[in-house]
């Protein structure tokens, strides 16, 4: 799979996890109100998301198990730490009141902590591709 490909299909599903999470717990126009009012932070969020599954691809094609290893931890923890807010839309039906309200007054802060996370993840990607990327490799 080429790697644009597949970071445009990570976005395109992470943005669709959304919808549905969103359409489940409330609805299409609270989900829609919810991204309207947050896409500076969604938007680099899941661009972001993107980035790193297609530096991941690239990885995978070029670099030691070891570094792709590395960077999916990174990744990892970048999109549990973007989802985690979507918890307080299905948390008071599991009986989890009070971790919907420590998820609701951190949301902003949650999503802020995705995107830095991103920015690590790609980096790091980026610094492992870079010198992958100077090695010869057999086709």
């Amino acid at each position: 799979m080429r790697p644009w490909a597949a970071g445009i299909g990570a976005s395109a599903a992470l943005l669709a996890f959304y919808a549905v999470v969103m359409g489940f717990a409330s609805s299409f126009s609270v989900m829609l109100a919810q991204l309207r009012s947050l896409w500076y932070l969604m938007l680099p969020l899941i661009a972001g998301f993107g980035l790193q599954v297609g530096l991941f691809v690239r990885m995978r094609e070029r670099a030691s198990p070891a570094g792709v290893a590395a960077s999916g931890g990174v990744s990892g923890a970048a999109m549990l730490a973007c989802c985690a807010h979507h918890l307080t839309d299905i948390a008071p039906l599991l009986g989890l009141t009070a971790a919907t309200l420590f998820l609701a007054k951190y949301q902003t802060a949650l999503l802020v902590l995705g995107i830095l996370s991103n920015i690590v993840g790609i980096a790091l990607m980026a610094r492992m591709l870079g010198r992958t990327e100077a090695i010869p490799h057999e086709s």
